[in-house]
């Protein structure tokens, strides 16, 4: 293999390779001792160079004959067409303030050519100075001053200069930032202090930096300080009258920047070759580095036995390392037995939690159970209102009885009467039928006629006397019938008057609703939630009215759920028992003492898995319930999700008794349907109906509060009717009944007289009887016929009394059933009111049970979670240590070059060995002078130090290489550019001396860095045959016009949108004056995107005035004269 070249030898060659360029003097460079190049400086050149007259070479032909027709060609076309107004970088206007001699001064210029003309002394050329300023030029540059101070009007210690440039178009720089235009302003002060303000075309102020000026010159390419974009009164006046040939090439090549170029290159080829000498320098360092490693390396080996030793050390520290990884590993394993005997903690503790929570659901079934028997149980009311009209029944045939009895003991008086009249009379008869005397026999056939009109007499009242017997008793019967339908009546309207002031209560709650919907739930319920939520709580802020959070979706459920949820909806619900006592007395104290209050927590368990697996409607279905808390509550205390609705008693039988294992259907049409199982038997109790003026009514209503307002009106004029109609047919009854009276009193009274004249009668028969009896003989007959008689007045009231005992066994045997009624439902109210009692009893007892066991609960669950959390801990603590045993395990690998040693000692033994073998090494390393380690070091950082020497070298060569050869590219480069410009430059030149009939050409020389004119006009053509003449043979305007023509193709050479000129036609007459100015004109509008300002003292009258040219006329100087003194 070919070994490499030394990097001397690449660097000669690649300067051999720049020497050889076939580029001419001023592209070439010689490295000199120095490293610099040799330059030959201006002064060093001898005076009269101008006078060499140098022909192109081949090379400059060839190039010429290549290009000249492309360009002749782009000239010829470029004056077809008129030249396009700029759109970015041109001078809209500029303003001076106390700028040299103006006090104020404006001009706004058009966007292709200006003239500015005035008097001499008028401040024309201030304006070209003021454009150098206010774009960030040197005051030097002017020619006008040495400072900025210089410029700042007589009197005045400031000065300003704004000017506006153009920033439209696709090139405009930030025009999202400063529009259509940019505005610049420099102030500069008498004290040499200098600003610049940059704004957007509204006056908004962007910048105050020079950095952003440089930025925005770059990028519309204007370079101030280019004497060819701005060339001054003096610049104009040496380049047009005197200018040397090696200073109108200067002008050419920084009117181009080629000088800028050509100096950066050349700036760049010095520095390589002082790159080049620093490299030699490094090379020859090499050896040194190279004999410093190769004796670090010779101590080093020197010291190698010391690391057998060290070797050692290194095997001890590798088995401390797995000693304490041993040691970290016990610790892991003992921490990790202590948390799996931790982790038995809680399965015991839940245990016994378990039980804890089976208690708590046990109680709250039961407590849901004895709340279902609470509701199925209901209320006595129908049991008190049947005992009342049971009661009214009795008392009203007690009446009749107590009649009766005065009737009995009436007739038993009767009875007996006659009795004692037959045993008379009998004993009579037997005494007459002894005594057979003879009396007289007309008195007594008197008296017998006598005895039978009396007797037939007693008949006749006794008929009547039954007939008003029998009145008596259907009047008193009448009135009994009477009484009851008053009871009745009255019954009914006070009912109505309840249901009226029902209605009235219902109506007043349902305009306090309408104001406050609160109220539906307790009186001040709004004063009750804002104690509520100001009041301190053990537990959490207390939740309620429940009903606050429940709305039933279908209002056809809505009495039967007001019926048997519609007290919980009154409840409160506190999670701590602690909490009931602060509750129950801001109830108490706000009038709702009345309200339940439930203690549940707030476990948000899941319900899903309890919901029943068919398409029948539960109370859950049926509401809806926003506050889950509340729902779960409803779940646990009234089993809303297993209680089922359905329309009527039949159809909610035959949903409970399609269940596996029972239900609970509440219906419609009033009734509480239960079904235990398929072989468990069932119940069908009544539910209770609420009266209007319960508040369970106002639940679950629509919104529309004025509707329920109507209703409810509506019912209470219902109920005035019927109280109206009831009071009229009271009254209508109570009329007949006093009607009735007055009958039975008048029949009293017809009584009592056919009594009394019946007791006359009968005296007056008992009277003829004794007369008979005294006067003639008894008659047997008659007093047969007496006997008779009493035995039939016996008979009669005996059937009377026969049908007085048959009505009173009718009454009785009415009353024997009412009384056993009424004892039975004294019985049932006695049960219901023990029943209702007990379970009251069981409630509290179940509610007592329920705390405890969420007392006891909370207990194991915190238990639980201290267990849990000294699980986590301890366990996190075994992570911990696993994770440290890992970690040392993977750096005792690593510190073992991936060897697990089995470590036999403890880490104090090992300690202990290896100490002894360090203090062996360090009284070796006493003998040595140096540790091992530093040995070893020393011999490590002379091989890196040799590395990075050698690698620095190489990467240097290579940079300075490629360095050099970047900069003949583009040298070769500029040097085909600096011979596109020289010749275009030259055929401009051609072209514009043609149109006046001149011919000349323009010479490049650029080793002696000259540029020559040679014009010939058409008057020498004629008589110097054709030879080129040097232009200081010409007359001073044709010299003048010129050097306008080569000043035009310079400018055509660069990129600055703006040419300023001032007083260019200084020496011209005015024929060459008028050519002149027509040639800058022509050439102005055939220019694309260029403005022309061009400053003359000269009178402008023979130029016209059109859209692309605009003439800017200077007053006349202000200055003070004073008189002369002449001796």
């Amino acid at each position: 293999m070919a070994k490499r070249r030394a990097s001397g030898v690449e660097s000669d060659e690649e300067e051999a390779h720049i020497e050889s360029s076939p580029a001419p003097k001023r592209a070439r460079f010689r490295d000199n001792e120095d490293g610099g190049a040799d330059r030959k400086k201006p002064a060093e050149r001898e005076d009269d160079e101008e006078e060499v007259e140098v022909e192109e070479g081949d090379e400059d032909i060839k190039f010429e004959e290549k290009f000249k027709d492309k360009i002749q060609t782009s000239i010829h076309n470029g004056t077809k067409h008129q030249g396009g107004v700029a759109q970015c970088g041109i001078i809209q206007s500029l303003e001076m303030i106390h700028f040299m001699c103006h006090k104020w001064l404006s001009f706004t210029f058009g966007p292709q050519i200006n003239f500015i003309i005035g008097h001499n002394g008028s401040g024309k050329s201030a304006v070209l100075s003021a454009i150098t300023v206010a774009l960030g030029g040197k005051a030097q540059s002017t020619g006008r001053g040495n400072g900025l101070k210089a410029f700042i009007r007589e009197g005045e210690n400031a000065a300003e200069v704004t000017i506006t440039l153009k920033n439209e178009g696709e090139d405009a720089y930030r025009p999202e930032v400063y529009g259509k235009s940019i505005v610049i302003t420099r102030r500069f002060t008498k004290e040499g202090t200098s600003s610049y303000k940059i704004k957007s075309k509204e006056g908004r102020l962007i910048s105050t930096k020079k950095e952003e000026l440089s930025a925005i010159c770059d990028h519309v390419n204007i370079h101030v300080d280019n004497p060819m974009n701005i060339l001054s009164q003096d610049s104009a006046r040496q380049f047009l009258s005197s200018s040397h040939p090696r200073e109108k090439y200067n002008f050419f090549m920084k009117g181009t920047q080629l000088k800028q170029l050509s100096d950066e290159y050349t700036t760049c080829h010095e520095n390589v070759g002082k790159t080049a000498k620093i490299l030699d320098v490094k090379r020859e360092a090499l050896p040194d580095l190279k004999k410093a490693a190769k004796d670090a390396e010779a101590r080093y080996n020197g010291a190698k036995k010391a690391l057998e030793q060290r070797a050692k050390v290194k095997e001890l520290r590798q088995e401390l390392a797995w000693a304490h990884v041993k040691t970290k590993e016990q610790e892991w394993v003992d921490k990790l037995e202590e948390a799996t005997r931790a982790d038995q903690k809680p399965l015991r503790i839940n245990e016994n939690l378990v039980k804890a929570q089976a208690e708590y659901d046990g109680a709250n079934q039961a407590i849901a159970a004895i709340e279902d028997e609470l509701t199925e149980l209901g209320t006595e009311k129908h049991l008190t209102d049947r005992k009342k009209e049971v009661q009214d029944k009795l008392r009203a045939n007690k009446d009749k009885l107590s009649r009766f009895k005065n009737d009995e003991k009436r007739m038993n008086d009767e009875i007996n009467a006659s009795k004692r009249l037959i045993e008379h009379y009998t004993k009579e008869i037997n005494a007459e039928t002894a005594k057979l005397q003879e009396d007289k026999q007309a008195e007594r056939e008197e008296r017998e006629r006598k005895m039978d009109a009396v007797k037939a007499e007693i008949e006749g009242l006794d008929g009547q006397l039954r007939i008003v017997n029998d009145d008596m008793r259907t009047e008193q019967g009448r009135q009994t019938e009477l009484g009851d339908q008053i009871r009745a009546q009255e019954t009914e309207m006070a009912n109505a008057q309840s249901t009226m002031n029902q209605c009235s209560n219902a109506i007043d709650r349902v305009v306090r609703e309408m104001k406050n919907r609160l109220d539906v739930f307790g009186s001040n319920m709004e004063a009750v939630l804002a104690r509520i939520r100001t009041q301190q709580w053990r537990g959490q802020i207390p939740t309620g009215p429940l009903g606050r959070f429940v709305t039933v979706k279908d209002p056809t459920w809505r009495h039967v759920l007001q019926t048997q949820i519609g007290q919980m909806m009154f409840a409160f619900a506190i999670t701590d028992p602690a909490d009931r006592p602060a509750l129950k007395r801001i109830l108490q104290e706000t009038n709702n003492g009345r309200a339940q209050i439930v203690v549940a927590e707030r476990d948000d368990f899941d319900f899903s898995a309890g919901l029943p697996n068919n398409d029948h409607l539960t109370v859950y279905k049926a509401i809806e319930v926003s506050d889950p808390y509340v729902l779960r509550i409803l779940i646990n205390n009234n089993r809303i999700e297993r209680t089922y609705l359905s329309a009527r008693r039949e159809e909610g039988q035959g949903i409970v008794d399609s269940l596996p294992n029972g239900g609970l259907v509440w219906t419609v049409d009033g009734h509480i349907v239960r079904s235990y199982g398929p072989d468990d038997g069932g119940s069908t109790n009544s539910m209770q109906r609420l009266n209007p003026s319960d508040p369970r009514t106002s639940l679950f209503q629509p919104d529309n509060a004025t509707e329920r307002h109507r209703e409810l009106q509506r019912q209470g004029q219902e109920a005035d009717v019927k109280h109206d109609l009831a009071k009229k047919r009271v009254a209508e009854l109570k009329t007949e009944q006093a009607s009735c009276s007055r009958r039975f009193q008048e029949l009293e009274g017809r009584a009592r007289r056919l009594n009394y004249e019946l007791r006359n009668a009968r005296e007056r028969r008992d009277a003829l009887h004794a007369e008979l009896n005294e006067d003639v003989p008894v008659n047997i007959s008659a007093l047969e016929d007496a006997k008779k008689e009493s035995e039939d007045n016996k008979e009669s009231v005996a059937r009377q009394y026969s049908d007085l005992l048959t009505q009173r066994s009718v009454v009785e045997q009415e009353q024997l059933p009412l009384l056993e009624e009424r004892d039975d439902l004294s019985r049932q109210i006695a049960e219901f009111t023990d029943k209702r009692n007990e379970i009251q009893a069981r409630m509290e007892t179940q509610v007592d049970n329920r705390v405890k066991a969420q007392n006891n609960k909370k207990h194991w669950e915190k238990k639980l979670k201290e267990a849990e959390d000294l699980c986590q801990v301890l366990r996190q603590r075994a992570n911990d240590l696993e994770a440290e045993f890992q970690m040392w395990s993977t750096k005792a690998e690593e510190f073992c070059d991936g060897k697990r040693i089995e470590s036999t000692g403890n880490v104090a033994d090992l300690d202990r060995a290896i100490q002894s073998v360090e203090h062996s090494l360090r009284e070796q390393e006493r003998l040595n002078g140096a540790s091992v380690e530093d040995i070893e070091e020393d011999m490590n950082v002379a091989r890196r130090r040799l590395k990075l020497a050698e690698k620095e070298l190489k990467e240097m060569l290579a940079l300075n290489k490629q360095i050099k050869k970047s900069l003949m590219v583009r040298l070769n480069r500029w040097h085909e550019f600096r011979k596109h410009i020289a010749l275009r430059t030259k055929m401009h030149f051609q072209y514009h001396l043609a149109t006046r009939g001149y011919y000349g050409k323009l010479l490049f020389n650029h080793d002696h860095e000259s540029l020559q004119l040679k014009v010939q006009t058409e008057e020498q053509a004629a008589t110097q045959s054709g030879a080129d003449k040097d232009p200081k043979s010409l007359s001073g305007g044709e010299k003048s016009y010129s050097t306008i023509c080569l000043l035009l193709s310079l400018w055509e050479a660069i990129g600055c949108p703006i040419r300023c000129l001032d007083e260019f036609d200084v020496f011209m007459d005015a024929v060459n004056r008028r050519i002149s100015m027509k040639k800058m004109i022509d050439t102005a509008n055939t220019s694309d995107g260029k403005q022309y300002i061009l400053i003359t003292p000269q009178d402008m009258s023979h130029v016209e005035k059109g859209p692309t040219v605009r003439i800017h006329r200077m007053g006349d100087p202000e200055r003070g004269q004073s008189n002369l003194a002449f001796s």
